[in-house]
């Protein structure tokens, strides 16, 4: 999946360890088109905008309060179907997020087979 020369993304890669386990951390990269054609304002505004976005990344893995604002955004955002969506490699449209579960040692725990709370 590429991204359009107007769009902006921000890219998380998990982490291995050397027996291929997730390690736990991610890289955290943003990306986006010289090409594009917004000006210069608006591209600052949305590098402003992506760089607050993933500074949030280090508070939702030691700030439980933060975390808990944060899934409850997301539990009303889901509620009135206005969750910016989700597409995998192809395109389609992901409708499940996955459960957190907690934090535990800067991890973030997540149950893949429970998404959003629902079977």
């Amino acid at each position: 999946m590429e991204i359009d020369k107007n769009e902006y993304a921000i890219l998380f890669t998990p982490t291995e360890e050397e027996d291929g386990d997730f390690s736990g951390q991610v890289g955290i990269r943003v990306i986006y088109s010289s090409d594009n054609s917004w000006d210069e304002r608006t591209r600052y505004l949305m590098l402003e905008m992506l760089t607050l976005v993933t500074a949030t990344v280090p508070l939702l893995e030691t700030e439980d309060e933060f975390l808990k604002k944060v899934r409850d955004k997301r539990t009303q955002l889901l509620e009135d179907g206005s969750l910016a969506p989700i597409y995998d490699d192809t395109g389609a449209e992901v409708k499940d997020t996955p459960l957190i579960t907690g934090i535990k040692d800067n991890v973030i725990h997540v149950d893949w087979k429970n998404k959003n709370g629902r079977d």
